[in-house]
């Protein structure tokens, strides 16, 4: 094996890509070169984590450990498509942490791997991490990757730059700290992005979350039986995200601090440093992603604050019931995705843009746009209630897609569907299936200020568009078309459909 000093450069190269990818091109961002893997190397800083390279496997020891919580600190994290990142731990471990304080992005086109020990794994750069194509995990416990300024225990913090206090950052992580200032390109695009295209999956049971400043899935993500949070936190003020109770993202609390929380001056990077969409190839061509955005018809661009899935996000269980998702930013967009907490024995709960009628303290979306090329699900397969699916958005939601929170077939209820906006509401071209065989029926809420059920006509008032901002005096309108529908699932049930006209306090 190779000293500590021996790092692989070998694999860092620049190609140019031009391919299409969610309307907009790379170039297009002014990110015309992009780096495909970087080298690992460990940051000096009295963190002592040791490097040893073979071949394209990188062993991560040593490190600074306190209580049952490991910590490494690194100057650079990149990983090639061929290239394993294998943290070694030991079985008393509950937690490893690793940051990244060079000032560059993290590119994982690779494998991450724990070994030796079934702890949670986090990775704190934030700068931005991207995902690509190959990325994967193999761990047993449960992954979480963020851009915050800090990770926050009870008695400290583990920040992203400059020294840490090992001793006192025992106990479980449960906050993440965002500094007020945001890195940008010269083009506007944000800093602390996450970026996943790859297949990254986790055990039964275990979590997967991504919290950052704007977030973007076009790959897959899996925790059957767990929990997935897609977390974006706006970069105008300094912020916490907090686990109300730890490991529960429904438990998930978004304060705004009136000082800001280890802030961290980031400078504006080199557009070469911040790929937005990796191909995961060395050609210019890609292969590996298609381009679900209509670009006649919407840009969507990765801002501050945004949320855009593409892809599959799952926790969909065969063996118990599904598990739970939580996706939260300013603005919200689903396309062509795949949300599904379904399980054989019912449903999870899925909440998007924030928890039943904009109430409790998730953080809450300004706006939520979902195509009709969205499947949303959070059915019972075989016996059980089906579960909660919640859409939501302060001002305006459009739901284009289809949700089902389906009853199991043997016995169990159908579930709750909310898609509901504060201020408006486009249901148009919606399916909604709250159906039981052998149960109740269940519930489908559409809560916006005011709404008009008519005959005829269409049902909305408003020409759609990617910001889904309607104009002044808009009104939400449902039409008979749609109640005739949700009827024709429902079968010959009633169906038990609410019209919630919000109240000046709501």
């Amino acid at each position: 094996m190779a000293s500590s000093t021996d790092y692989h450069h070998s694999s860092l190269s620049f190609c140019q890509f031009h391919s299409l990818i969610f309307g907009v091109t790379i170039t297009s961002l002014g990110l015309a070169n992009v780096a495909i893997a970087q080298p690992i190397t460990t940051a000096n800083d009295g963190t002592a984590t040791n490097i040893i390279s073979n071949g394209n496997t990188y062993l991560i020891t040593g490190g600074s450990q306190s209580g049952r919580n490991l910590f490494h600190s690194f100057e650079q994290f990149g990983l090639g498509s061929s290239d394993i990142a294998n943290f070694v731990g030991t079985p008393d471990l509950n937690n490893i942490l690793g940051r990244v304080t060079g000032g560059n992005v993290s590119i994982i086109e690779g494998l991450l791997k724990v070994s030796n020990s079934n702890a949670n794994l986090y990775l704190l750069n934030p700068m931005g991490l991207v995902f690509g194509a190959d990325a994967q995990l193999d761990i047993q416990g449960s992954f979480t990757a963020t851009t915050a300024t800090s990770i926050g225990f009870e008695n400290g913090q583990f920040n992203a730059t400059g020294l840490n206090d090992y001793s006192s950052l025992v106990g479980h992580p449960n906050v993440f700290n965002f500094g007020a200032i945001a890195a940008t390109t010269a083009d506007g695009i944000p800093g602390g992005s996450i970026i996943n295209l790859g297949e990254l999956f986790v055990n039964l049971g275990q979590n997967l979350s991504f919290i950052g400043r704007s977030l973007l899935n076009a790959g897959t993500l899996s925790a059957p039986a767990g929990q997935i949070a897609m977390v974006s936190v706006p970069g105008e003020t300094a912020q916490t995200v907090r686990y109300t109770q730890p490991g529960m993202i429904l438990g998930l609390e978004l304060l705004t601090l009136d000082e800001q929380p280890n802030p961290i001056d980031l400078p504006n990077i080199a557009l070469i440093d911040l790929p937005q969409y990796l191909t995961g190839s060395s050609t210019a061509q890609s292969t590996k992603t298609t381009n679900p955005f209509d670009p006649s018809t919407a840009s969507h661009s990765l801002e501050s604050g945004h949320t855009i899935i593409s892809g599959q996000i799952n926790t969909a269980s065969p063996s118990s019931n599904g598990g739970d998702i939580l996706i939260t930013g300013n603005r919200i967009k689903l396309i062509e995705a795949s949300i599904d907490a379904s399980g054989k024995y019912g449903g999870g709960n899925i909440r998007i843009g924030g928890d039943y009628q904009g109430q409790g303290i998730l953080p809450t979306a300004t706006n939520t746009f979902v195509n009709n090329g969205t499947a949303i699900a959070a059915n019972a397969w075989e016996s059980g209630n089906g579960g909660e699916i919640i859409v939501w958005a302060d001002q305006s939601t459009y739901f284009h897609g289809t949700a089902t929170a389906k009853g199991g077939l043997d016995n169990g209820n159908g579930g709750l569907v909310e898609t509901s906006g504060k201020i408006f509401l486009d249901v148009a071209g919606s399916t909604v299936q709250t159906t039981a065989p052998q149960g109740e029926t269940g519930l489908w809420l559409l809560d916006p200020s005011n709404i008009t059920i008519q005959t005829g006509g269409s049902d909305n008032n408003i020409s759609g568009s990617p910001n889904f901002i309607p104009g002044a005096g808009v009104a939400s309108v449902l039409t008979e078309a749609i109640l005739e529908a949700a009827e024709e699932v429902l079968g010959d049930r009633l169906t038990r459909l609410i019209c919630r006209k919000t109240s000046p306090q709501h």
